[in-house]
């Protein structure tokens, strides 16, 4: 009897391995690492702070034709990836961003977003990608050598004007003051973009600040322009991103050169003035800090750095007026505004479908906006600009069953976008089909609603100036503006000329600003409050002032 059950036991082994052993074969045809919107180089190294994104496809391939083909591409089953480091293979976590999803889609292909830690070592390290296999399809993997992580700016190792450097910031002295007195110092902090190597001859967009000083009488003060990396996140908390290497800078390298009990006084614009003012809630390091001036600073986040609210708002405003054979270029220009699509990739499209463009481009005019994206999806940095809510003007619209459908934004879950109290600058427990500003984020490096709330903000110290500008139509006017019938007829002209014009309108801030500013004007269409947003970086003003930071 037992030798009958061992026979069975045998048997059904033999049998199972039989199974197993006519799976289809597996592998990963290739496998993808990018940042910043190229992929992963030398050139382009990735960040501690900044999203990696993994990519890799699995197919299957069978010496016997299955349903008449002998390769095809494998949907619907889970990958996973690692990351080696210290010699070991480290699972990467889920990474709570939607656009991402370790089952594989249609085309074969499953990724996930890798966040290299803050205090992460620089160097190049392997990525592992695993699929465990079922009854049908066998087990693969694959290794791919090359994510470098990198701090330092390639482009600036040569410049020796910069008096002072860290790990991805620079500092550089552009007036001395001639006071006999003890000079104080003011140190420029530029904003979302601004550190981009072609605008270094700018200084970083303070050229004309420092034309300015050497006009006026600045004797009293020392001047510097400190640079850093805006798509590592601001650090809202502190002790992360920005904030901690601003407080690297002014503590390891700065302070020493003047005085004991010297304090700095902050010029910023735009987002650098949520760095000053998360470096300055951090320890109390604010009492350090003579004062803080910031100009069109988003201090309370700006409703385009939300892109599902960006998305609703140009859906309901603006998709139809594109004529119906051009309709994809109203998905185009959206993806560019939220900076998941580049500039180039819209202009090949274009000349593939023969939209518009009826002329031939010369590869040299192409290479010239390979990068060019506008706002970046899948950079920290600026999803740290989004909207921190903390007024309550964001109705949760999925609740009324508002989701837009058929609108192509590179983020739309099933062809729907969802507007939701998660998508703000606060942490929410909150489910939500798009997800962008991943929780994971917000408990690493802060949110702007923990900075508004805290105890602590020194706001006897900061000076706010908003961004005004009425040749750029942010005035009360615009509101009329989009109460016209042909409201659609004076923008889409403007946007296909983007297009046409390639690199002189895509380099043209106040013209790109001058089209921004029609969509953020529309997005109050989806506030409850009243609140109207204009050009001023994020400031709110309903009808007045907010009575917080506006001055």
């Amino acid at each position: 009897m037992l030798y009958l059950i061992v026979l069975v036991a045998i048997s059904t082994v033999l049998s199972a391995a039989s199974i197993w052993a006519d799976r289809i074969e597996t592998r990963f045809e290739s496998i993808k690492i990018s940042s910043r919107g190229s992929m992963v180089s030398d050139r382009n190294p990735a960040k501690p702070g900044v999203p990696v994104l993994l990519e890799a496809t699995l197919k299957w391939h069978s010496l016997v034709p299955q349903e008449g083909k002998f390769e095809g591409k494998l949907e619907g089953k889970q990958i996973f990836f690692f990351v080696e480091n210290d010699g070991r293979w480290q699972p990467i976590p889920d990474d709570g961003i939607t656009t991402t999803n370790y089952i594989t889609n249609r085309d074969g292909i499953g990724s996930v977003y890798f966040l290299p830690p803050e205090d992460i070592s620089l160097g190049s390290y392997r990525v592992k990608v695993f699929y465990g296999g079922d009854e049908e399809y066998a087990y693969t993997e694959d290794i791919k050598s090359g994510l470098i992580v990198n701090l330092n700016d390639p482009d600036f190792f040569d410049d020796e004007s910069y008096e002072m450097r860290g790990p991805n910031w620079f500092a550089k002295k552009i007036y001395t003051g001639q006071s006999n007195y003890p000079k104080v110092p003011l140190i420029l902090i530029h904003g979302n973009g601004s550190e981009e190597y072609e605008l270094r001859s700018s200084l970083y967009r303070w050229d004309k600040f420092k034309e300015f000083v050497f006009e006026n009488d600045f004797n009293k003060f020392d001047i510097y322009v400190w640079k850093h990396d805006t798509s590592r996140p601001i650090g809202f908390n502190g002790c992360t991103g920005n904030a901690k290497e601003l407080a690297d800078f002014i503590y390891k390298k700065f302070l020493q050169l003047y005085p004991e009990g010297t304090k700095v006084l902050f010029v910023a614009h735009s987002r650098g003035g949520l760095v000053a003012r998360s470096f300055m809630n951090y320890n109390r390091q604010g009492d350090d800090v003579l004062g803080l001036i910031t100009l069109g600073t988003p201090h309370h986040g700006s409703p385009l750095a939300i892109p599902d609210w960006s998305a609703l708002t140009w859906n309901k405003e603006f998709n139809d007026a594109f004529p119906g054979d051009i309709l994809n270029l109203s998905d185009d220009i959206f993806n560019f505004l939220v900076g998941s699509k580049k500039a180039y990739e819209i202009i090949i499209s274009m000349i593939r479908l023969k939209k518009i463009l009826d002329y031939d481009i010369a590869e040299a005019e192409l290479e010239k906006i390979q990068d060019v994206r506008s706002f970046k999806t899948d950079e920290i940095g600026s999803l740290n600009l989004a909207w921190d809510d903390l007024d309550n003007s964001i109705p949760d619209l999925s609740i009324n069953g508002e989701l837009n459908e058929f609108f192509d934004a590179s983020f739309a879950n099933n062809g729907q976008v969802s507007l939701r109290n998660r998508d703000t600058n606060q942490r929410v427990d909150q489910s939500d089909p798009t997800i962008l500003y991943s929780e994971n984020y917000k408990l690493k490096f802060g949110t702007l609603a923990e900075l508004n709330r805290s105890p602590i903000a020194y706001t006897d110290k900061i000076v706010c100036f908003a961004a005004y500008d009425e040749f750029i139509t942010d005035n009360h006017e615009l509101s009329d503006l989009f109460d016209m019938p042909d409201s659609n007829e004076i923008l889409i002209p403007d946007l296909i000329e983007i297009i046409k014009s390639i690199k002189s309108k895509l380099t043209d801030e106040h013209y790109m600003l001058s089209i921004v500013i029609r969509l953020l004007a529309r997005c109050s269409d989806f506030a409850t409050n009243n609140f109207v947003f204009y050009a001023n970086d994020g400031l709110v003003d309903k009808w007045g002032h907010d009575p917080f930071f506006v001055i």
